[in-house]
């Protein structure tokens, strides 16, 4: 545990929020923002891609699913434009800030 703040590029300039909302592009001064401490879950569909052609019947997605030290216990996906949900089937491996990979077919 450290007494007071690190040092370093990640840590100053890098890795910070503004402590108030800013317009895109706005400079901040250092003094105007806090270390980043978490990050949000983030998701990917790895395929089939945005614009393919798939073959009619069976349509496997798959993509990954991160949440840093956090499990990721579950991810869903809607094939109607969010008014259904349906749970995917996930990857055996998992560890913390690893990605874990999902699937599901439609």
């Amino acid at each position: 545990m450290l007494d007071k703040e690190f040092v370093g590029n990640f840590m100053s300039p890098g890795y910070r929020m503004p402590n108030q909302p800013v317009k895109p592009g706005d400079t901040v001064k250092p003094e105007d923002t806090h270390p980043v401490t978490a990050l949000n879950v983030k998701s990917v569909i790895a395929g089939p891609i945005e614009g393919s052609s798939v073959k009619s019947g069976r349509v496997s997605v798959h993509g990954t699913a991160w949440a840093g030290e956090a499990d990721i216990v579950k991810v869903e996906i809607s094939t109607d434009d969010g008014a259904t949900w349906n749970p995917t089937k996930l990857g055996h491996e998992q560890a913390h800030y690893a990605w874990r990979l999902w699937s599901y077919d439609w």
